[in-house]
């Protein structure tokens, strides 16, 4: 980010990015197990947990773990996860020992209705699941967050990454993926402004760039195919926003809409990416000799 004035410019100036986990100054890189030894709530009160949840909101459960950052995920036995009781669960991340577990209240709840959730956590390596179990309290409506209209200061349109999540082909249905799907965009967090945006790995173009290009790395091919997406993906993103800054007066609150879009226009990026990048990265190397 330091290196790139736009990309400096699209997450802010001057500040360090966050990301979900502890802070990227001073630290040492995360190196979970393959197979956790605990997965339980995080800070859960002696008397158990009972998170109060607003009517018309989502409701986030964090836990704590010493899961590697790919335990769901990965291909080669991958963890699992489930949940029983009337709230559904709605997505689950996990990134360096946080993981947060999101789920929707069930319809005809109503203020005052308490629900219990059992989450359970289980792989090839254990006999009996970890089991974690909290109330969901519904409390009243939460006043809507309306935020002023144009960028944050400093010039930064996006406070922090996004949650990225890689996708393999074993979890397209939960996505609603195929086999040319790129990426899907969903909002997050409590105040829904922070992005949760998965990228299908088993992408047919890019499998087929890694069949093709055997003189490169996979890995620096999956590279450039995540985080290309993810980037042009706030670009479009930022675009959209100014646009609608620019025309408050037809302006719509079209963020679902939006990112539908943007989605179906990746299945298009992901056709050009890796060789784009791989001819640009080619160019540069001739220019610099």
């Amino acid at each position: 980010m330091k290196s790139d004035p736009t990309l400096a410019h699209l997450f802010g100036k001057g500040e360090l990015i966050r990301v979900p986990g502890k802070d990227i100054a001073g630290t040492e890189t995360y190196v979970g197990q393959k197979f956790p030894t605990y997965f339980r709530i995080h800070n859960v009160p002696k008397e158990g947990l009972t998170k109060r949840c607003p009517i018309n909101r989502q409701c986030r459960i964090e836990f704590e773990t010493d899961a590697a950052n790919g335990y769901f995920d990965r291909i080669d036995d991958p963890g699992h996860i489930e949940s029983h009781g009337l709230p559904q669960k709605l997505s689950q991340s996990l990134w360096n020992g946080r993981a947060i577990i999101k789920f929707g209240l069930p319809s005809g709840a109503n203020v005052g209705d308490e629900f219990r959730v059992e989450v359970l956590v289980y792989d090839v390596s254990r006999v009996e699941p970890f089991k974690s179990e909290f109330r969901i309290h519904i409390d009243p409506e939460a006043p809507e967050i309306i935020l002023p209209p144009g960028p944050p200061a400093g010039g930064a349109m996006f406070a922090a990454l996004p949650n990225i999540r890689e996708i393999y082909h074993d979890r397209w249905a939960s996505e609603d993926f195929n086999e040319t799907s790129a990426l899907k965009i969903t909002p997050g967090g409590d105040d829904g402004e922070s992005l949760d945006i998965a990228i299908n790995m088993d992408n047919i173009y890019l499998k087929n760039e890694i069949a093709k290009r055997k003189n490169v790395d996979a890995k620096l091919l999956n590279y450039w195919f995540e985080w290309g997406l993810v980037l042009l993906a706030l670009g479009m993103i930022n675009a959209e926003k100014k646009r609608q800054n620019d025309n408050p007066k037809n302006a719509e609150d079209d963020r679902e809409g939006v990112y539908e879009r943007i989605g179906r226009a990746s299945e298009g990026v992901a056709i050009t990416l890796i060789p784009v990048i791989s001819h640009m990265s080619k160019k540069q190397s001739l220019g610099n000799e």
